[in-house]
């Protein structure tokens, strides 16, 4: 794999980080109960980590849906044409 593609990646993954734990921060402090503090933003820090990684790693990987549907045993036409 190519350093630029790498470096693309990872770009994607800290976005994907930052963006869900914004989201999972702005969720806990308008509808939770607890007090907001550092403890709760290194627990949900915790849980955004590793779905980031699995969704920049593997459902976005460009071969992913193909064997997704494969193993699922739908048929698709990888060659068709998208709106």
């Amino acid at each position: 794999m190519k350093l630029k593609t790498k470096f693309r990646i990872l770009e994607f993954v800290i976005f994907g980080i930052f963006s869900n734990l914004a989201d999972n921060l702005l969720t806990l402090y308008f509808f939770g109960d607890q007090p907001f503090g550092w403890r709760i933003v290194a627990l949900a820090l915790i849980f955004v980590i590793p779905f980031a990684i699995i969704e920049e790693l593997i459902v976005d990987h460009p071969k992913f849906w193909l064997k997704f549907c494969k193993v699922c045993g739908l048929k698709i036409n990888p060659h068709a044409e998208t709106i």
